[in-house]
């Protein structure tokens, strides 16, 4: 996980976004997307949304 997330920030990725348990995610950066106002991209998608995270931001370094 912390070398996508170097290698995304490195090219200048602005979000990245997966679908995972935010309890695990959230301890590397990660947060709800619908927090941040995105849909999950299909009604199929399942509970809960995907997640995202800024590469630049601090905790997405750890």
């Amino acid at each position: 996980m912390a070398g996508a997330i170097e290698a995304a920030r490195r090219i200048g990725v602005p979000l990245m976004f997966l679908e995972g348990s935010l309890d695990y995610y959230g301890k590397r950066g990660f947060e709800s997307a619908t927090a941040r106002g995105f849909r999950p991209p299909s009604v199929r998608t399942p509970d809960p949304p995907p997640a995202c995270a800024t590469p630049t931001s601090p905790r997405s370094r750890r």
